[in-house]
């Protein structure tokens, strides 16, 4: 598992989904992204 800092500017949708956190007592991950959105474009994704 990798860990990541973002940082986004500017108002929602930044088109991502985020999963788990300490609520679920989960890592908070990012579940899905759309490419529709600016977060797809600014991050680089590696598989």
């Amino acid at each position: 598992m990798s860990n990541y800092s973002v940082s986004l500017v500017g108002p929602a949708p930044w088109g991502f989904r985020l999963q788990g956190g300490k609520d679920f007592n989960m890592p908070l991950t990012i579940s899905s992204v759309s490419k529709l959105y600016k977060f797809y474009y600014r991050c680089s994704f590696s598989a």
